[in-house]
């Protein structure tokens, strides 16, 4: 990444991050000028309506694909159970019905965007 910057004269200087902190001179006009710390990573972006949003970093794993898989196999396995006690095949404990609440919840929150 690089640093932008700008002499008081107007000449504009870019450098690489590790010139941060160091004090030199304008080639144009003398004045002394120091390298800026360079910005932060941006966390949000803004589109051309002004609404920020989110910049994928390194965190995001759980992406749109992995999410729409986790929720495929939840509602599916859900449906499934559903069917087979409706058809009298089998009978569910409160416990899974409880486990497979827990479960589908967890999704919905870790996809919150």
């Amino acid at each position: 990444m690089s640093i932008k910057f700008a002499c008081s004269c107007g000449r504009q200087f870019t450098v690489g991050d590790e010139f941060a902190g160091i004090r030199t001179d304008c080639p144009d006009c003398g004045t002394p000028v120091t390298v800026p710390p360079a910005a932060p990573a941006p966390t949000s972006i803004e589109n051309t309506e002004g609404e920020k949003k989110k910049v994928k970093t390194k965190g995001d794993w759980l992406d749109g694909n992995v999410a729409i898989g986790l929720s495929a196999i939840l509602g599916g396995s859900i449906w499934l159970v559903l069917n087979l006690v409706n058809q009298g095949t089998i009978t569910i404990p409160p416990l899974a019905i409880c486990i497979f609440g827990v479960a589908l919840s967890l999704v919905a929150l870790l996809t919150e965007r």
